[in-house]
């Protein structure tokens, strides 16, 4: 099975037209996105039409670096997307970068740039070629960059959505000891990638979106959402690893392009719901969570005040049972951390600390996490957002992240590492060895 992980490789709210005046999309009580489809397909194209002179209402740019193993799943994607296509209201706009001719149906080496267009030949990509590049680096955010402000200058909204599709590893450390591979888009052609602190070196460059969202894996941690903060609205992306399948486009540009008028908290609600929805009674677990990037400023004092305490009442032993017994994910460094304030707030001795870890959790629930969803047994206990919290050997490479210098969890999470630090041998026993 492949995952889009790198170590795989080695709204409710009325509806936009008359025609949908009764309809609401109720994400509390489910969304039945099938029946979105039939009436997205049955929508008569003027009633969607805008006067020329307006700008469409979203913009969503899909960053596609099918420049590794996850090619055949890019073009599934693809296809997804032209089941729907753009309309005048909603622009699709994609970037979409193969290695080999071979990789998908008409295939080419390098990248292409799409303005997605309803199709229902399922054997090849109809949508118009607007650019092609002989040779693209899709690991070089630069590239992001030029890719995005050229999609928002050639098609001009009210509101904007980008994501990056490829491998995802959020923050983390993979590979040889000597080399730290972090972040997204990972180019098997020129060996690059976009690092956590270039993602959101990229967002700034591109002015903000109103939602980002990354169809790869691991990517929804406190670490990469706060490079991310000043240039985002909503912030959509998995704890866990995702299957091949990623996203399931056609289910989340239908109702987008049935009701343009959305937020982009309402937007991030559908990402959430049309993804785990695809996974639903089926083996692979899933996770996806959306998060409101303005409130991320609030959980840097919230933990800092909590972690001092946990460290002042030398709470060691909740600390460590905690670990033990918190919801992890594919890089077992990785913790969801509402899970980890629950236990700490059952197993704490201090009555300040559990206070505290209760205040946490509400404020992850009531104020930054807009919405969350999972699929399958062993993610009950993921609730919207990782955060780097090793049992053993941290990673020094952690003080270059913005998180780590606006935040003190570096000290705590430092200090929680040793706790299960197995002492050295003696002198006179190690020579024995």
């Amino acid at each position: 099975m492949i995952r889009k992980l790198l170590a795989a490789v080695g709204i409710t709210a009325l509806l936009g037209t008359g025609a949908f005046a009764s309809d609401t999309l109720n994400f509390d009580q489910g969304l039945d996105l099938s029946r979105v489809l039939r009436k997205v397909n049955a929508v008569a194209p003027s009633a969607l039409r805008r006067h020329d002179e307006e700008p469409a209402d979203w913009t969503v740019m899909v960053f596609l670096n099918g420049k590794n193993n996850l090619a055949p799943y890019g073009y599934t994607n693809f296809k997804q997307m032209e089941q729907v296509g753009s309309t005048p209201r909603v622009n699709v706009v994609v970037e979409f970068g193969l290695i080999s001719a071979s990789d998908v149906p008409g295939g080419w080496h390098g990248a292409r740039r799409f303005l997605v267009k309803k199709s229902s030949n399922p054997n090849k990509i109809t949508s118009p070629v607007l650019q092609s590049f002989a040779d693209r680096d899709m690991g070089d955010w630069h590239n992001l960059v030029d890719f995005a402000n050229w999609a928002k200058a050639k098609y001009p909204a009210k509101h904007t959505m980008l994501v990056v599709w490829n491998h995802g590893s959020g923050w983390t450390q993979h590979g040889h000891p000597d080399v730290t591979i972090r972040g997204i888009s990972y180019d098997d052609e020129t060996g690059h990638h976009i690092t956590t602190e270039e993602l959101g070196q990229a967002l700034a460059a591109i002015g903000g979106v109103d939602v980002y969202a990354s169809d790869a894996c691991l990517m929804q941690m406190a670490e990469v959402d706060y490079e991310i903060m000043p240039h985002a609205g909503t912030i959509v992306g998995s704890e866990e690893t995702e299957p091949g399948d990623g996203y399931t486009y056609n289910t989340l540009l239908g109702p987008l392009v049935q009701n343009p008028g959305m937020t982009s908290e309402s937007l991030g609600k559908l990402a959430v719901h049309s993804y785990v929805g695809h996974y639903q009674g089926g083996s692979e677990e899933a996770t996806q969570s959306a998060v409101r990037a303005a409130a991320l400023k609030d959980l840097a004092p919230l933990l800092d005040g909590w972690t001092a305490a946990i460290m002042k009442g030398d709470e060691k032993e909740a600390v460590v049972s905690a670990l033990s017994d918190v919801q992890k994910f594919y890089i077992r460094d990785n913790v969801d951390l509402y899970d980890f304030a629950r236990l700490i707030s059952e197993r704490a001795r201090s009555a300040d600390v559990k206070s505290q870890a209760k205040q946490v959790m509400q404020f992850l629930s009531d104020k930054l996490i807009v919405d969350n969803d999972t699929a399958g047994s062993g993610m009950s206990h993921a609730k919207g957002l990782a955060i780097y919290l090793p049992s053993s050997d941290f990673n020094s490479d952690y003080a270059d992240l913005a998180w780590a210098k606006s935040s003190r969890w570096m000290t705590f999470a430092q200090w929680a590492s040793k706790l299960n630090a197995r002492p050295k041998p003696s002198p006179a026993l190690a020579s024995s060895l």
